[in-house]
């Protein structure tokens, strides 16, 4: 499992984002595939083609999949390093880069500085 982050992104693995679905599923406190869809490729308004991670859900699921970003990176942090130096920094950055567009009866929620590597 990889996961890079410097401030103004995050990047993960494959690995990485199915335990990012899986932490937001269980948070959710719902099964897959049901009340929330990922899109690991969507491109939102202003973003020129350029994909981030989103999820699609009632009100409520960005908190989860914040929730579930920060649970899996300070996870991988304390296996790799066995400290969290920058707790603050990326909560920081979730709140502060989330997006949202409305699509019919849901929503996205997207952050256009976290993607797949």
């Amino acid at each position: 499992m990889q996961i890079n982050f410097d401030g103004r992104k995050i990047e993960l693995d494959d690995d990485a984002y199915t335990q990012l679905v899986d932490a937001t599923h269980e948070i959710m406190g719902l099964e897959e595939g049901e009340g929330l869809s990922f899109r690991p490729d969507y491109s939102g308004r202003g973003m020129y083609e350029s994909t981030c991670i989103g999820v699609v859900g009632q009100m409520g699921s960005e908190i989860a999949f914040a929730f579930a970003l920060v649970k899996v990176f300070t996870d991988w942090r304390m296996m790799t390093e066995g400290m969290i130096t920058d707790f603050d920094d990326i909560t920081a950055f979730l709140v502060m880069n989330m997006r949202q567009d409305n699509m019919g009866r849901d929503m996205i929620y997207y952050w256009p500085g976290v993607r797949l590597i």
